[in-house]
């Protein structure tokens, strides 16, 4: 993705030191978006096998703590995204029965990701 270069500068806070910081920071951006493209084919057409390998707990771990770090808008809409996100799978992948007694209790961390992300500046 990075190059060593860009990672080294990107490591010692010199990005914003170069001479045309736009064109840097848009060619940093293009290729973080490239990566993250990359990383939802192998997502969607490598098998579990090879997920298992690749998005584990402790790779993926550092990458969601960094993006979720700074309270902003924009990490509580990514907080809320993801509640959703966790609820629907656990809607379609628990038995019937716990969703009947615990649906509420479940959806509580979407709700409450959504309170977040309306309020997000009081």
């Amino acid at each position: 993705m990075l190059g060593k270069t860009t990672r080294k500068r990107i490591l010692e806070g010199k990005v914003l030191d170069q001479k045309n910081q736009y064109q840097d920071l848009k060619r940093i951006r293009d290729k973080c978006n490239l990566a993250i493209k990359d990383l939802t084919l192998v997502a969607k057409n490598l098998d579990e096998k090879q997920h298992e390998k690749i998005f584990t707990d402790e790779k993926l771990s550092p990458l969601i703590a960094e993006i979720l770090r700074p309270k902003s808008k924009r990490t509580l809409y990514i907080n809320e995204m993801l509640a959703a996100r966790v609820f629907n799978k656990l809607a379609l992948e628990l038995p019937s029965t716990i969703i009947q007694e615990l649906g509420s209790d479940i959806g509580k961390t979407w709700a409450y990701a959504k309170i977040a992300s309306k309020f997000w500046d009081k």
